[in-house]
């Protein structure tokens, strides 16, 4: 098997709650979709169950089913994909993490780190 993606640190782990940190953040600052946005509100975004992590950024970065998701929304990492290939240079390649996270409708759907913030500080 070919190494196609890179593995990051892991900012969550698997189990942990997290929100979906969308106003302002659906492009990225290199100018990268992080989702779908159009027929979008300001706070909503729309996450795929596949984000193409061999060949992200391309034409066809996502597919499968769709869910619209709203700023805010809590969610349940399920794992890490890791950084698209072509992103592990970056200098901040650690926003493109790609993980699985559970919804609040129960649908798997990927996200870029980018876009997730952690639910519960530990203090």
């Amino acid at each position: 098997m070919t190494e196609t993606i890179s593995k990051f640190m892991g900012v969550f782990n698997t189990g942990e709650i997290v929100r979906f940190d969308i106003i302002d953040k659906k492009v990225t600052p290199d100018g990268y979709s992080s989702g779908v946005y159009e027929r979008c509100q300001e706070d909503e975004l729309i996450l795929f169950q596949k984000i193409y992590v061999t060949n992200y950024p391309s034409w066809n970065d996502f597919s499968g089913a769709s869910s619209k998701i709203k700023h805010g929304a809590y969610g349940l990492v399920i794992r890490s994909l890791g950084v698209p290939w072509k992103l592990s240079n970056l200098e901040n390649k650690d926003i493109y993490e790609v993980y699985e996270v559970l919804t609040p409708k129960i649908s798997k759907r990927c996200v870029f780190v980018f876009n997730l913030t952690k639910a519960f500080s530990s203090s």
